[in-house]
């Protein structure tokens, strides 16, 4: 897969939730240089 074009993309996330339901999504913005990137999304947390 190629990296995409330079530039600033949001990313949007949805987890999948145990026994259905909707999850909430989470959006993050990524800068991209033309280079491969490796970006974290927290989608949830454990309470």
């Amino acid at each position: 897969m190629q990296p995409p074009e330079a530039g600033d993309f949001v990313l949007i996330c949805t987890p999948h939730r145990m026994g259905g339901g909707a999850a909430r999504p989470r959006a993050v913005m990524i800068s991209v240089d033309g280079a491969p990137v490796s970006h974290d999304v927290v989608l949830g947390s454990r309470v």
